[in-house]
């Protein structure tokens, strides 16, 4: 057995043991209450003693990154990390090589005009010290995974129990977000979840220019940002105490919609001026309202009624809500105002198309909306505690759903075609060998990952629908091919792409069962030839 295999399997037996304990504490709440307040004074004792002081910050603040990273690092050496990681690697590379905020995989377009989201892009200087895309990967990693921390700091902060912290660090970890925020590839936004959980716990603790860094970040994690600003501002308006603190909840309102504005007319011109495709992804994600500004603008003055219906029909898309509430225990619902957040920047995935994987919540989908949920969790469960005489039905409901959710969440190990390409590893290293560090690439998706450290990448088409490839195409210095993207690419694409090769003459450099790498007979020996443009044959 590989290393990677054990590490899968390592994380499924933690998490069939985490949930087996979650198990028998709901059991022991339930049958014993007094069971809680002895484990209250155990836990108080332990945690006075000077060795054991530090113990929750070193397990959930190094112990549980540490996991994020290692999984990561088993999903790198297993061909795991997807075309996106690499996507983002170049971009960053880019960047810290003054190339601006491009990737060569989107067709030399800028990424402002895709996506309004920067935090990735400031840990391009990352990649001077290490010119590697797990730098950037471990880095978010060990962000993600600090966020168990922030949590259990949160219900120490507001339930006034270590029980409870505990309890609620737990639920958290056990979560389906947590699991697909952590074993997604790389995306921007998935610094979005720990930085609004530690934002809001320096905010609550009245750690106001930490806060104020968190939150700033946050804003620039993705153009959804501001509607989370936009339900803490409802928030302070609904609990503000006086006309000052009401203007600072309006106030925080109108600077949240203000910033949405400003991100979507900076998308727009950044579009204008690469001419890129306009609303790529409302396309994708909200087609019902239409694929340019204009037809968007058409459907909300002459349909409004759209943007309710596309909250609620059809009516199977209210299973997802009710299957993350329910995940959480029902306690953002508990939460009362503080469930708003949550609310607000929920709206932009619960409106788009039926059953999407922004809809569904899935993978780095699950970054956004998780933060203000777990941060709504703290305050529902400090309510139900504040409820006397049910503080033991409390922890023993939520360490009940903390089972189910390890128990569901249990599944580490690839799928049949990850298991297929975990074999590379060998034919990679060799193949890489062949690959100059200038050289001009095309190659199977999944590793874009490996060769995006360079300023021409571009992922071959597994499909005619992919709308960048040919976009800016350059004239590749070396190609590699797979046996799956061989097998398994749509025939039409791949007959055009083999056609250009074979035109014009690339000759093999390396091949075996698994990769073949061709290079072009005219380019020098260190690729260092100026870029040239192409075009595919015409179908």
């Amino acid at each position: 057995m590989n290393w990677p295999r054990g590490v899968y399997l390592g994380l499924e037996w933690l998490w069939m043991i985490l949930g087996t304990l979650c198990l028998a504490g709901a059991g022991a709440a339930t049958a014993r209450p007094n069971w809680l307040s002895a484990a209250e004074s155990r836990l108080q004792a332990l945690e006075g003693r000077p060795v054991l002081r530090w113990a929750p910050v070193a397990l959930l603040g190094v112990g549980i990154p540490l996991l994020v990273c290692t999984l990561k690092a088993a999903q790198y050496a297993t061909f795991q990390l997807q075309v996106d990681t690499g996507v983002h690697g170049n971009i960053a590379w880019n960047l810290a090589h003054n190339h601006g905020l491009i990737s060569s995989v989107y067709g030399e377009y800028n990424y402002l005009g895709i996506r309004f989201a920067l935090t990735g892009a400031l840990l391009a200087p990352l990649l001077r010290v290490w010119p590697n895309v797990m730098a950037l990967v471990l880095t978010q990693a060990a962000a993600v995974g600090s966020t168990i921390l922030g949590i259990y700091l949160l219900g120490r902060l507001h339930c006034r129990s270590l029980i409870a912290a505990w309890t609620l660090a737990l639920l958290v970890w056990a979560n389906p977000f947590f699991h697909d925020v952590a074993a997604s590839f790389m995306d921007s936004n998935q610094l979005a979840l720990p930085l609004f959980i530690w934002g809001a716990y320096f905010f609550e603790s009245r750690r106001i220019p930490a806060a104020a860094v968190c939150a700033v970040l946050f804003m620039l994690t993705r153009e959804q940002a501001p509607f989370a600003f936009l339900g803490v501002g409802m928030l302070v308006l609904r609990l503000g105490r006086g006309r000052m603190q009401k203007f600072a909840g309006a106030g925080i309102m109108g600077g949240s919609i203000l910033c949405w504005l400003a991100m979507l007319a900076i998308e727009r011109r950044v579009r204008g001026a690469y001419a890129m495709p306009e609303m790529v992804l409302w396309r994708q994600y909200y087609p019902s309202f239409g694929s340019t500004s204009a037809e968007v603008l058409r459907t909300l003055v002459h349909r409004p009624w759209i943007v309710v219906t596309s909250l609620c029909y059809p009516f199977a898309k209210m299973l997802v809500p009710a299957r993350v509430i329910l995940s959480l225990a029902l306690l953002p619902l508990a939460a009362g105002a503080y469930f708003l957040p949550a609310v607000t920047v929920w709206l932009p995935q619960q409106m788009s198309d039926d059953f999407a994987f922004q809809h569904m919540v899935w993978g780095h989908y699950a970054a956004m909306v998780a933060g203000p949920l777990f941060w709504a969790c703290a305050h529902g469960l400090r309510r139900l505690l504040d409820i006397h005489g049910r503080q033991s039905r409390a922890i023993a409901w939520v360490l009940l759903v903390s089972s189910a959710c390890f128990f569901a969440s249990s599944s580490f190990l690839p799928g049949e075609e990850a298991r297929i390409v975990e074999t590379w590893g060998d034919s990679l290293r060799l193949a890489t060998r062949t690959v100059p560090p200038q050289a001009k690439v095309w190659s199977d998706g999944l590793l874009v990952p490996y060769f995006c450290m360079r300023r021409y990448v571009r992922n071959l088409p597994d499909t005619a629908q992919d709308e960048f490839f040919e976009k800016n195409l350059f004239m590749p210095d070396r190609v590699i091919l797979s046996r799956r993207w061989l097998a398994l690419s749509e025939r039409f694409t791949r007959s055009r792409v083999l056609a250009f090769l074979t035109g014009h003459r690339y000759t093999v450099a390396y091949r075996d069962e698994n990769l073949l790498v061709l290079a072009n007979p005219t380019a020098p020996s260190d690729c260092s030839e100026p870029v040239q443009w192409t075009n595919l044959p015409s179908p």
